[in-house]
Parts: structure tokens; sequence; C-alpha cells
């Protein structure tokens, strides 16, 4: 576990496209960067083994809710999202949507989709399979609720970067406490422009830090990571399990590496 990489990646609908975290076996971040398909790629290039979570559908909606026959819906009802995705709707979980057509995506999503095949070209492949690079989805904004499955904060307003913050904290990141602002602030900073905004993350850089510290616990303590899903439409994984989840295989067994 000490030589492999723990990525976070998180998907943006303007460019810098991709913001990127890497953990060591430790939780010390190795790299912390925004760039493109060949930032990424170059840092990759340095590691043998990765295990990278991507918050992007890394699956297509195949429409498996409705063949499946899972859900008794009326006729013309059907929602227009993967059979997982509804699932954990109703569950209660904050989850992105996955259109069957991909002209329906939306614009992270469309970059996500194209990221999925460049990972898939230099030899990263599914969880399930044997290899040296994984590749996981991660949604990150269903990975922070499933801490304590209570309600988050807005994810881009400056109290919900907090609360993920702080969330971030409580795992064990060594970030700096978004707390700590409140006391940096002042009368005179705000009236010059000079509040210390930089102590709080951006929303894409706490996603990506969640996915890493989720790739990081499939490695270190996989049965107490939830995996979701179906063979049908690929599976999604989450740091803590979901009490009273319905599924019967929803934890990782294997040995990975």
């Amino acid at each position: 576990m000490e030589d492999t990489c723990f990525v976070g990646l998180n998907v943006n609908s303007r460019p810098p496209h991709f913001t990127v975290v890497g953990l060591d076996a430790k939780l010390n971040t190795l790299f912390d960067f925004t760039g493109n398909w060949e930032d990424i790629s170059s840092r990759l290039d340095e590691y043998q083994q990765i295990i990278l979570a991507l918050n992007s559908p890394v699956s297509p909606n195949t429409d498996f809710l409705r063949h499946s026959q899972k859900k008794k819906h009326k006729p013309g009802k059907w929602p227009d999202v993967r059979c997982i995705e509804y699932e954990l709707a109703e569950y209660g979980a904050p989850i992105y949507h996955t259109p069957k057509k991909k002209s329906n995506l939306l614009a992270s999503q469309q970059y996500g989709s194209k990221l999925v095949e460049n990972l898939k070209s230099v030899g990263f492949i599914d969880l399930e399979s044997d290899g040296e690079k994984r590749l996981i989805e991660v949604p990150a904004e269903t990975a922070f609720w499933s801490i304590d499955r209570k309600p988050l904060f807005e994810e881009f307003s400056f109290i919900g970067r907090i609360q993920r913050q702080l969330l971030l904290l409580e795992l064990g990141f060594k970030l700096p406490d978004p707390m700590d602002f409140f006391e940096e602030l002042t009368r005179f900073k705000l009236l010059t422009g000079k509040a210390p905004l930089d102590m709080v993350f951006d929303v894409s850089r706490l996603n990506a830090c969640i996915n890493a510290f989720t790739a990081l616990k499939i490695k270190k303590d996989p049965s107490r990571v939830a995996k979701l899903g179906y063979p049908q439409e690929g599976y999604l994984y989450l740091p803590f399990i979901l009490p009273d989840w319905e599924e019967p295989e929803s934890s990782i067994q294997e040995s990975l590496f």
C-alpha cells in the first residue's frame, strides 16, 4: 500500500477542467493541482499503482432502470437516470443524474466522459479487474453526505464549503481549519478587500479530497466502503456503508494489488 497513489479527481465545467488531489497511504498530500489531460497524464506516469476516484459518471446510462423492471412507473414516466441514481435519491442521498443521451449530459459530465476514454487508453480498468491502475466512480456530494447522512449546505455556498472542509478535517486531512477564517476577519480587511478567503477551499478541491479519501479507504479498509450499483450500468463507491441498504453485496471484500 505504501507504493500506491490514491487520486481524487473533480471535473469542472469551465477550464481548467480537472482538479486533482493525490494522497499517500498516510493521508499526506502528494500533489494538488488543476489542469488538463496532459497535466494529469504526466503526473500519474510517476506512479505504478493508482486508484483514481472520479466525480463523474464512469459508465453510461444503459436504460437499465426501465428494462430491469425493478421499479414500477406509469407509462412515459421513467426517470432518465441510472438505476443506482434513482435508488440513492429514494434513499434520501444527494446524487447527480446521468441522462441516456450524450447530448443531454452536463458540460462537466461530457468532459468527464472524454477523460474516462483517455484514462482507459493508458491502462486504467475497473476495480473488479486485475491491474495496477484502477478507475472508480465516486459521486463526491454523496460521499460527503455518507459520512453521517445529515443535510449538507449548498456545495458552492461559502458555508457549504466550510462544512465540507470541517468534515475533511474530522477524517484526518491536514488542512487549514476554516473556522480560523472568522478569527482572521476584521473590519479593516473587509473594507480593504483583504479577507483571507484562501483559508476556505473551493468546492472542486474539496470534492477531489473526499474522492481521494475514498480511494484510500478502498485499499485500507475495503469492507467498510459501500459498493453500490449493477454490472449492467457500473458501480458507485462511497467511503461509508449506508445502513439498511437493500443490496446484499454492498461492501468490497477483495484485496487489491
